[in-house]
């Protein structure tokens, strides 16, 4: 399995990383992103992980914007395991 994080506060998306491999250590950590327009044209040139872990609020806007960038001509559905994450919660340890 692959993943990617939209996280923009650097230390929260490496802790996320760190659990991450912590409980899947066979996943594929495949980016770290701070921006909702970086994280699209990442995906566009190279295509959806498994998973993706995304902050809701970053520095761009939110990030389910995301869902309306990435569209394709070919294809008009988006098939995502997403996870909702905060920093408060990664730096409380609360989940």
């Amino acid at each position: 399995m692959t993943f990617i994080i939209l996280e923009d506060e650097m230390i929260a998306a490496q802790r996320l990383a760190r659990m991450v491999k912590e409980i899947y250590p066979e996943w594929q950590q495949t980016g770290v992103f701070e921006s909702v327009e970086e994280l699209a044209g990442h995906l566009l040139s190279n295509g959806q992980p498994d998973v993706l872990f995304m902050d809701i609020q970053v520095a761009d806007g939110n990030s389910f914007e995301l869902f309306q960038c990435h569209r394709s001509e070919e294809q008009n559905y988006f098939y995502y395991r997403l996870f909702r994450i905060c920093s408060q919660c990664l730096q409380t340890q609360c989940c």
